[in-house]
């Protein structure tokens, strides 16, 4: 399948996810809702846990602490949604893929155009104008 169809998913699912996200927040602290969303992402993947084998080696290390660390960033997601207004939490935390993006110019040699500056000037812009 071509990866924009990928790409479409991803959207479609962090879409309905992020507004689900906001109205839960009413009803459940953000640790309990936090606990309750990554629960249930788990419970997804083991629907396919027949079809992909589980490699064990010195990755699957770093794999485990890079979904701590997404962990961190979605609980602190969460108590950014329960202070804050959704059309502002989102936009804001949506600039994480600013980090991607250099760290790949720095460690993987991954290019920066000048379309993806603008991007990312255009992005600032848009995050002051609806926080303001």
């Amino acid at each position: 399948m071509d990866y924009r169809i990928y790409c479409l998913i991803a959207l479609l699912g962090w879409g309905f996810w992020g507004f689900g996200s906001k109205i839960l927040g009413k009803y459940f602290h953000p640790f309990h809702l936090s606990l309750f969303s990554n629960v249930g992402t788990v419970l997804f993947l083991l629907f396919f846990i027949f079809k992909f084998s589980l490699p064990f080696n010195k990755f699957s290390l770093y794999a485990l602490i890079n979904g701590m660390i997404a962990g961190i960033g979605t609980f602190g997601f969460y108590f950014a949604l329960s202070k804050g207004e959704a059309s502002i939490v989102f936009p804001i935390t949506s600039l994480y893929i600013v980090f991607p993006v250099i760290l790949g110019y720095f460690f993987l040699k991954e290019p920066i155009t000048f379309k993806h500056l603008l991007g990312f000037i255009f992005t600032l812009i848009a995050i002051y104008l609806l926080s303001s």
